[in-house]
């Protein structure tokens, strides 16, 4: 018996330091998401600043529902301290949109058949990426083949134009092992055949994703009453976009001059949520570009506001910034 107390006493100490660092590490990232501000609590004000919000955009209710409709954990108080921060997220968005609607309401007069003097159409996605970009996040969802096809040309186009070019890709949806390339004989299978692609236009490939800020479960949105992926709520989204930027960080060092481009989440690469990952970069280093469907495009704004005029399949861009950062993107590809 005293043995095994023994044992269990100096076990730990033989742990390795990193070890101990990830768990602490997850300690804390659990503090901060436990339910310390109840989810109730946090859609009061929230509420508030929906019904001001719909007073200047009174035809917008499902646009403003997704932005800011308060959620609630739709089966298991365990989400609710997800809930909770997610809510004071979108209260701190709040500002932001109010001058979406605005700029708007300003410089796109709703009667307007004109196409904005800012926008352009390019020939090339990739003629959007300047000498000065060094991260090029594009926004798509992984189950989109369509949407990641674009990712994979905009890369080999690029690759084209500037063949000495240091290249690296990466990918939400692989694990973050470090400064380590995915090998592509041990990728894993649903991205082994785009790794392979890549290594074949001399482009290596990472992943930068974190399944611990990638909660399971299911909110619910007051206002729609829509049950939302709880991966996809503003606190999940925002864990995962530091996370990211850390990880780009720690690459930088190692490849200083090289162009990243990554392939993420459509709310990690839009400008218009404030805690995304294209917002946590050096604004005139970075391009984000939104791929999205054409039923998709009803939840951007821009297009709302048009009432879809400029929603039809094909590409088009911004040559004014003040434009990129309104709408939530520099370019977007519209799918049939």
């Amino acid at each position: 018996m005293k043995l095994i107390i023994l044992l269990f006493l100096f076990f730990p100490l033989a742990l390795h330091a990193q070890t101990w660092q990830k768990v602490f590490t997850s300690a804390r990232r659990a503090a901060v998401m436990r339910p310390q501000l109840s989810s109730a609590a946090s859609r009061k004000d929230l509420r508030r600043a929906y019904k001001e919000m719909e007073a200047l955009a009174p035809n917008m209710q499902k646009w403003l529902s997704a932005r800011l409709g308060p959620v609630k954990p739709a089966l298991s108080a365990r989400l609710n301290g997800w809930a909770a921060q997610s809510n004071r997220l979108m209260l701190k968005e709040s500002a932001l949109l109010r001058a979406q609607i605005t700029f708007f309401a300003q410089h796109l007069p709703a009667e307007s058949q004109a196409w904005p003097n800012a926008a352009f159409r390019p020939e090339n996605l990739a003629d959007c990426i300047k000498e000065s970009t060094d991260y090029v996040i594009v926004g798509g969802k992984q189950e989109e083949p369509q949407a990641f096809t674009v990712f994979q040309k905009l890369v080999q186009d690029y690759r084209t134009q500037h063949p000495k070019k240091e290249i690296i890709v990466f990918l939400e949806n692989l694990p973050d092992k470090g400064v380590r390339f995915v090998s592509p004989l041990y990728a894993p299978q649903r991205v082994q055949p785009a790794v392979e692609m890549f290594s074949q236009f001399r482009v290596r490939v990472a992943g930068v994703g974190d399944a611990s800020v990638r909660p399971s479960g299911y909110l619910k949105q007051e206002k729609s009453h829509l049950i939302l992926p709880a991966v996809a709520a503003p606190a999940s989204v925002a864990a995962q976009s530091a996370h990211m930027r850390r990880c780009l960080a720690n690459w930088r060092k190692e490849y200083p001059q090289a162009v990243f481009f990554v392939y993420a989440s459509p709310q990690a690469a839009a400008y218009d949520t404030r805690h995304s990952l294209v917002n946590r970069l050096p604004e005139e280093q970075a391009l984000s570009i939104s791929v999205a469907s054409l039923r998709e495009t009803r939840t951007f704004l821009f297009h709302r506001w048009t009432q879809f005029k400029y929603a039809r399949s094909g590409m088009f861009a911004w040559n004014e910034k003040e434009w990129a950062r309104m709408s939530g993107f520099d370019a977007q590809v519209i799918l049939p």
